[in-house]
């Protein structure tokens, strides 16, 4: 990863890992590095996030850019530390109008453009129909007058959790958040971000208007963008969790083989036409032979990350939560993690962790 070229971090939650990272395993690789080794860095005073907007951390020349919400401010702030000076600059991205209704689901995903400069987009949680974006001058901005002024894209439903990604392949940009019917839309600009097409649904897992499917997105900034998902919330649906990627306008299961053309969205999981499973709902008990690397009885599945790995292969994390009994103790309420990698033949996954209390029942 210390290559001096485009370093790629897209969770917030690891900024304080990455920076102790850089300087025990890049320091000699930068000169004139001003910060101390292992030293702890205050990159977000009051910063707020949440893990379903990508990507939201990258790395451009001896520099750190990383979004999230200042929710005392109340300001959508992309900020700048740079390793060699370390100095901190904190761009306040957002107008007057978006000043209310702020928390932690409105930060920005940001993503390079050809020439290096940042293209920045965000909306607040379900109170825009619409979505915000503003492109910098210049590769290494450091204030807001080295953004263009604030535009927007009217969706005509209730926005939240942005992504966008570049494929340089395509010379397109990809936007993708919740909207129409509650599910993952996409949107696509063929000119930097200056006019959009109209969103159009991904995936469908159930056709009802309240089912919702979470979804992590990642991409190599090429030529594809992978996905996985759920069924629906974990508090609503026994969710399984499944893998797409998209790629030449049309979308695929994990081994290649098609489900739909762009003009033929969404996918609709029926007639065996769905994502490939990562991790499969199931109430059967395990077998002599399964274990917990396999699946949790009754155990609910919630998305967390996807990331791709040096050879493009997609790999993810994501959690397992139970209904606990009444009157159990905490342990048996505990959420259970998982990390899962494609080979290029199948998924393999495998349990690692025990932590915290779920979030809902």
């Amino acid at each position: 990863m210390c290559t001096g070229g485009e370093i790629l971090y897209r969770k917030p939650a690891f900024l304080f890992i990455t920076l102790t990272f850089l300087f025990f395993s890049c320091k000699p690789q930068v000169e004139g590095l001003a910060v101390s080794t292992g030293e702890i860095i205050n990159l977000a005073p009051n910063g707020a996030w949440v893990w379903h907007t990508d990507p939201v951390v990258l790395w451009q020349k001896n520099k750190l850019y990383y979004t999230y919400v200042d929710i005392i401010k109340k300001n959508i702030m992309l900020s700048q530390f740079n390793s060699l000076s370390g100095a901190i600059s904190h761009i306040p991205l957002n107008g007057a109008n978006l000043k209310s209704n702020l928390d932690s689901h409105a930060h920005a995903a940001i993503t390079l453009l050809p020439n290096n400069n940042i293209f920045a987009v965000y909306s607040r949680h379900t109170a825009d129909k619409r979505f915000y974006y503003r492109t910098s001058f210049l590769p290494e901005p450091q204030k807001l007058a080295d953004f263009s002024t604030e535009k927007y894209k009217d969706v005509g439903y209730a926005n939240c959790y942005s992504n966008v990604y570049y494929l340089k392949n395509e010379k397109k940009l990809f936007y993708f958040s919740r909207n129409r019917e509650w599910k993952p839309n996409m949107l696509i600009s063929n000119n930097l971000g200056k006019s959009w097409s109209e969103p159009e649904i991904v995936v469908v897992t159930k056709k009802s208007k309240t089912v919702r499917p979470y979804v992590h997105y990642s991409s190599n900034g090429i030529d594809r963008i992978d996905l996985i998902y759920t069924d629906g919330h974990p508090r609503k649906e026994k969710n399984s969790i499944y893998h797409v990627y998209y790629r030449r306008k049309h979308f695929y299961t994990s081994n290649g083989s098609r489900l739909a053309h762009l003009n033929n969205l969404p996918v609709v999981h029926k007639n065996g036409k769905y994502g490939t499973l990562v991790y499969t709902y199931s109430e059967k008990p395990l077998s002599n032979n399964e274990s917990y690397d396999d699946y949790i009885p009754y155990g609910r599945a919630w998305v967390w990350d996807i990331e791709n790995d040096s050879k493009g292969n997609p790999a993810c994390v994501f959690s397992v939560s139970l209904n606990a009994p009444k009157n159990s103790s905490w342990k048996e309420k505990r959420i259970f993690y998982y990390y899962a990698w494609w080979d290029g033949k199948v998924w393999n996954k495998k349990f690692f962790a025990q932590g915290g209390n779920p979030l809902y029942k």
